[in-house]
């Protein structure tokens, strides 16, 4: 009877202590969380752009006492009225002030707000964009939490967009909190904008209601036309561990909507450039990253027409060889497809027509990608293509040997392209 007793005493004991263990003691209500869905990270605002607005306002309240042109001495008399610093102490502050900081914008649905109960528009803004300026993000979003009511959640960030300048002068830092953070996936998107970040983040789309969901939404789009890169930030920061090349997507403003297409082109955590969209399509056909879209060549038969191929499938095979001291890439694309349009009256079942324009796509994709690998090479000296991963796995003593300045021995290198299309259709004309 004893022993059964003990026996009981440890199950209830076990019970409680795994009750207590796994229980919920630090659980937060989904009506105090903050959902992110998006981020932009800028550079604070200039130091010219703050003399601007103060010189402007200066000018403004002088202007109004009769004075046609205020002289600097003039703007610098009223500022020492009102007890305002003179502009070299200005300059001074928001300088030390903004060095190595950035501003940080989220966007945060409002759910109340994005659907009424019959269905429809709730009414009121559908999201939620404050910004603040800090040393670091992890920094800014805790600064956040001092206007905030809420327990910021990242589990649901969908993208982070940087600006251009900051791009360009590293970001590694920027997204090690990201990278270390246990809520933030690993399949969160990243963009680049000529723009300012925030000005893209906080941009009205009409067909949908959160930019972050537009803008990832446009990222699945990509196998119709091919002619955007797609990066997570999980490859990302592989690719800036290693110090590898990398294709980053650009959104601009497109007046009444978003575009993305074109990339931004990395070597290790800073960019260096930019391709355009065609460039960017024949990056992708280098790296085996074409899915589909479209080729538009010269019609065979009656030039100043035109003939459309659809990409239906296509890949690329990549080797390498050392030839006299010289390294070589042979880049083999190959591609299936149909004829989706035909721009003249010719018969497009003549099989001397199908290989006509089988060859004049092979020309246009060889051309295309000699001149993105040209430019790789020449302008930016960065292999953003795969070229060094192919040679660490069939090459390793070789790799060894060039890694530490492989883009350089990129840059040196000879790539050979070679592009095979097959027509397989060419559609129906009733």
């Amino acid at each position: 009877m004893q022993r059964l007793f003990k026996l009981a005493l440890v199950g209830l004991i076990i019970i409680i202590i795994t009750g207590i263990v796994s229980g919920c003691w630090d659980r937060i209500e989904i009506d105090k969380r903050l959902f992110v869905f998006g981020i932009a990270i800028d550079e604070p605002k200039s130091v010219q752009k703050k003399i601007e607005e103060l010189e402007k306002r200066m000018k403004k309240e002088l202007k109004q006492k009769g004075n046609e042109e205020p002289t600097l001495s003039e703007v610098e008399a009223k500022l020492a009225e009102l007890e305002d610093p003179s502009f070299e102490e200005i300059i001074e502050r928001t300088e030390r002030r903004s060095k190595g900081q950035v501003r940080l914008t989220i966007e945060a649905p409002i759910v109340r707000n994005l659907a009424g109960s019959d269905g429809g528009s709730g009414g009121g803004e559908p999201s939620w964009s404050p910004a603040t300026i800090a040393s670091s993000p992890f920094e800014a979003l805790r600064q956040l939490t001092t206007r905030i009511n809420r327990r910021v959640y990242l589990g649901h960030l969908k993208a982070i967009i940087f600006h251009e300048k900051l791009a360009r002068r590293g970001i590694q830092g920027l997204l090690d909190f990201f990278e270390r953070d246990n809520e933030v996936q690993r399949r969160v998107k990243i963009f680049v904008s000529k723009k300012s970040a925030k000005h893209i983040l906080i941009r009205k789309i009409p067909v949908e209601q959160v930019t972050s969901t537009y803008l990832t939404g446009i990222l699945k789009n990509k196998i119709e036309t091919s002619r955007l890169a797609d990066i997570d930030i999980g490859q990302l920061m592989i690719n800036m561990h290693t110090n590898a090349g990398s294709l980053v997507p650009r959104v601009r403003d497109g007046g009444t909507d978003l575009k993305v297409a074109g990339s931004a082109v990395f070597r290790g955590d800073k960019m260096v450039g930019w391709l355009g969209e065609v460039e960017t399509r024949a990056a992708l056909w280098v790296r085996g990253d074409v899915q589909g879209g479209d080729v538009v060549v010269q019609d065979p038969e009656e030039p100043g027409k035109e003939t459309t191929y659809e990409i239906r499938n296509a890949q690329t095979m990549i080797k390498s060889r050392v030839k006299a001291g010289k390294l070589i890439f042979e880049v083999q694309i190959g591609t299936e497809g149909n004829i989706a349009e035909v721009g003249s009256d010719t018969n497009a079942m003549n099989d001397k027509y199908i290989k006509a324009i089988e060859e004049n796509v092979e020309e246009h994709i060889e051309g295309r990608a000699r001149d993105v690998i040209k430019k790789a090479q020449q302008e930016f000296q960065t292999d953003f293509f795969g070229f060094g991963e192919q040679l660490r796995r069939h090459q390793p003593q070789y790799w060894k040997k060039v890694k530490e300045s492989w883009h350089q021995e990129f840059a040196d290198a000879q790539v050979i392209i070679k592009a095979e299309v097959n027509i397989r259709r060419i559609g129906l004309v009733k």
